[in-house]
């Protein structure tokens, strides 16, 4: 196993705990961390709950990702003519989409709690 391999996976590793700790903070507990929070926003407990739940989902497949590649590359499962050509993100493209899934979903709780929801309601009173 070369040096590349080991500190990638280590990096990630350490970011795939960051973001699981923080996730597993916001569902237990149902308050934002002062990290995630720098703007002082006052979030309901349900935002706090699913935006944790969002992180930890996201570290998890982060975990996963990290693992999954060192091992492959590491080993050296990859085949090489794989390594370095732009359709090789296809492997785990399961996994990087659960990642980014994640992201919009946190960006969509933020734009519901300052109500700037971007998709439209339907009007249940009839009213226009």
């Amino acid at each position: 196993m070369d040096a590349f391999t080991v500190v990638t996976v280590w990096f990630t590793g350490i970011f795939s705990g960051i973001c699981t700790a923080i996730g597993v903070s916001h569902v237990v507990t149902g308050r934002a961390l002062p990290v995630c929070n720098l703007s002082r926003i006052n979030w309901s407990v349900g935002e706090v709950r699913l935006r944790g739940l969002a992180f930890l989902v996201q570290g998890l497949a982060i975990g996963v990702y990290g693992l999954i590649g060192g091992l492959s590359f590491g080993a050296h499962l990859i085949p090489l003519f794989w390594v370095g050509h732009w359709w090789g993100i296809f492997v785990s493209a399961p996994l990087l989409l659960i990642v980014w899934l994640a992201v919009l979903f946190i960006a969509l709780i933020e734009q519901r709690h300052k109500r700037a929801w971007p998709f439209k309601r339907a009007d249940l009173a009839g009213h226009s």
